[in-house]
């Protein structure tokens, strides 16, 4: 499992810093909220929740074709907790 959750948290890791970027870019109200290892949570205003599922899926993607186009689960969740999100997580 090392190596696998190792590899997960460096593309979450890459995916955030671009993440940042094209939220300030973008002027979204969002801000990132934690990270760990293979997991990022971000609280966003409603009004830019879309958006910021445009730009997860976006960013959590790249570096996985960078990486030789090796297959990883994406999920993303939006709920007001941790708990509503993963309940409501789809496979991006």
């Amino acid at each position: 499992n090392f190596p696998s959750q190792s590899t997960a948290a460096d593309i979450v890791r890459m995916a955030f810093n671009e993440q940042c970027k094209q939220v300030k870019k973008e002027r979204l109200k969002a801000a990132p909220l934690n990270i760990v290892y293979d997991s990022l949570s971000w609280e966003v205003a409603e009004e830019h929740v879309d958006d910021m599922i445009s730009i997860l899926r976006e960013t959590l993607e790249k570096p996985i074709k960078e990486l030789g186009g090796y297959k990883f689960r994406v999920q993303i969740g939006v709920g007001n907790t941790w708990s509503s999100a993963e309940k409501n997580s789809k496979e991006a």
